[in-house]
């Protein structure tokens, strides 16, 4: 749709009934526009969120300049969207459940209890594959906490500027 709109005018009533209500909640929400000569078009901003929360299931706020993090308060403000306050997101603690565990997924891996239980098989090459799982979850676990750091270096940054001022 988003192509669409940007490519061509198009009117409200040119969707199907059926697509009128989604586009209905766009609307009610500020992102899509409906200019007094009833053409549609998107609001930049808020689409470039929108989307970026629908390829990643989760956006990070610190990224944002000041105009997208203004549009995220008010979003927050109006419960339409919800902040949280843990190292990893909820699609990350899926991934890591998935992996780890068997209490969210009962078809997950369950490579910590396999490995701490001694429960693991002989087989070289299923050993070798579930050690380069576990690296790329050190990794992951690594970059989080990293990506923590330079985050509160950068606020410290601002603020120390702030006080300056």
């Amino acid at each position: 749709m988003c192509d669409l709109l940007i490519q061509e005018n198009i009117l409200f009533s040119d969707f199907f009934e059926h697509q009128q209500k989604n586009i209905r909640w766009l609307i009610e929400r500020g992102i899509v526009i409906e200019q007094p000569d009833s053409y549609l078009k998107l609001n930049g901003p808020k689409v470039f969120i929108f989307k970026d929360l629908y390829d990643h299931d989760v956006i990070c706020p610190q990224y944002y300049d000041d105009e997208l993090k203004k549009i995220i308060d008010e979003w927050i403000r109006n419960g339409e969207l919800r902040l949280g306050n843990s190292l990893f997101s909820e699609p990350e603690q899926d991934y890591l459940n998935y992996e780890l565990n068997k209490s969210s997924y009962s078809n997950g891996l369950d490579l910590r209890n396999k490995y701490a239980h001694s429960t693991y098989p002989e087989n070289e090459k299923t050993q070798f594959v579930d050690y380069v799982r576990l690296l790329k979850i050190m990794i992951l676990v690594i970059t989080k906490i990293n990506e923590e750091f330079c985050l509160r270096e950068s606020m410290k940054e601002i603020c120390e500027e702030m006080e300056n001022v």
